[in-house]
This record gives structure tokens, C-alpha cells and sequence, in this order.
């Protein structure tokens, strides 16, 4: 039995990575940070970079005009290679504002052998308060799983579910290609968020940096901003090695 700490996740898995690199034809001295297949009608966004991230885990962040405090955790406990228990976890609080982000993940899971069964799928929520402590919004996301097992070869660690912000809601899910590859990523390349069937955001983890897609005003921006900090600010177990 062992209980592993996390690093921050890395620009793809180690299994990602191999798969990413023969899709393009290039060896280790040509890879570079893969980049998000942006969804449909996000042409026009301007990416923003969620800053000051690093490998920290308590710091201080910015994202446009906005900054905040956060902190996070992660860990897996494998029992004996044949199960393992994910947990992470992370804060946030905006300055001005004082909005606040908390969100927790859990999962556990059987893995025997290469195949992995979830026993209790991964299940991410978040609550977002403003700084008067009234409720601005909630994300849930659960794990996509077909018959008790994975939804499909290549992306294990799929996700969709919703953010509510009364009265808008939005879907959320996660997207596993990246540009330049017909392989789809194991982890989560980001993520897009949904209005009436129409992309009108969308977070990309693939790199070093996250960035952001999200609409330049309107009653979507706010809880958009929120979910997509609490995603690009946690420490995913699915997308970092123990």
C-alpha cells in the first residue's frame, strides 16, 4: 500500500506523450506543449493565461485584470497495484471581490492489470460563493462510463456534467484532442463549457500555462471565469503521475 503526493500536471501523460509523439512523426527533441483543439465558434476569443500557477501548492494567481490566493492537494492511495483512491482538493479567493472557489474530487478504482474498472467513479464539485457569502454557482462533473467501465480506449478520464449560475446553466465537458493529432488524450487536454448546444468557452490544461477562452461580457462571463478557475487551478489526478 502506498499513498502518493502529486506533481503538477504535465503537459500529457507518460502513455499520452508516446501516443501524441508517433501521431506527429517527431522524437524527444521536437516535442513541444501540445495545444487544444478549440471548439467550433471560439475563433474570434482572445486566449488568456491563467499566471503564477507554477508547481506551488498555496500561491497567488492572475487571470486579466483579476488576481487571488489559492490553495490545493492531491494524492493517491494504491492498494497492492490492484485499487487506488484518488482525492484532490482546492480554494481560491479573488481580491476586490472576494468571490470564493472550493472544489473536491474523488474517485476509487480497480486496476488490474492495464484495465481499470472504476468502483466508484471520479466525481468532481465545486461551490462558488461571492464575497457577501451568497451562492454565485456550482459545477458538478462526473466521470462518462459505459456498462461500469471506461467510456472508450484513449479517454479513460472523460468528464461532462453542468454549471449552475441561476438562471443560466451550462454544460461542461471535457475535451481530449489536441492539434496536429487524430489520437485522443487519456487526461483531459481542457475543457468546454455549453449554451443551448453552442461552445462559448473553453480552458486548455496542455501546457504549463492554462488558458482561457471566455466571453468578453455578458451574464455568462462570471460563472465561467469561476468554474474554470477552480479547473485550472486543481491538481487533476488524472493528469499528473504519482
Amino acid at each position: 500500500m502506498r499513498d502518493s503526493k502529486y506533481t503538477p500536471r504535465t503537459t500529457v501523460t507518460a502513455t499520452g506523450l508516446a501516443a501524441l509523439m508517433a501521431a506527429l512523426g517527431v522524437g524527444c527533441a521536437g516535442v513541444v506543449s501540445a495545444q487544444l483543439a478549440l471548439p467550433a465558434g471560439l475563433e474570434g476569443l482572445a486566449a488568456e493565461p491563467v499566471q503564477g500557477i507554477g508547481g506551488a501548492q498555496s500561491g497567488r494567481f492572475a487571470l486579466g485584470d483579476s488576481s487571488g490566493r489559492f490553495e490545493r492537494s492531491a494524492s493517491r492511495l494504491s492498494v497492492f497495484e490492484l485499487a487506488q483512491q484518488d482525492r484532490a482538493a482546492v480554494r481560491y479567493t479573488l481580491d476586490g471581490d472576494g468571490t470564493r472557489g472550493q472544489c473536491k474530487l474523488r474517485g476509487n478504482a480497480l486496476t488490474p492489470g492495464i484495465a481499470q474498472f472504476p468502483v466508484k467513479p471520479t466525481a468532481l464539485d465545486c461551490d462558488f460563493a461571492r464575497g457577501d457569502g451568497t451562492v454565485a454557482a456550482r459545477l458538478e462533473l462526473r466521470a462518462v462510463t459505459t456498462a461500469g467501465m471506461s467510456a472508450a480506449a484513449g479517454t479513460r478520464d472523460e468528464r461532462q456534467g453542468r454549471l449552475s449560475a441561476a438562471p443560466v446553466v451550462l454544460e461542461v465537458r471535457s475535451i481530449h484532442r489536441v492539434q496536429g493529432s487524430p489520437l485522443p488524450l487519456a487526461a483531459p487536454a481542457g475543457y468546454e463549457f455549453l449554451h443551448d448546444g453552442r461552445a462559448v468557452a473553453a480552458l486548455e490544461l496542455t501546457g504549463t500555462t492554462p488558458r482561457l477562452w471566455r466571453p468578453a461580457d455578458g451574464p455568462l462571463r462570471e460563472p465561467v471565469t469561476q468554474a474554470a478557475l477552480a479547473l485550472a487551478l486543481l491538481w487533476d489526478p488524472a493528469g499528473s503521475e504519482p
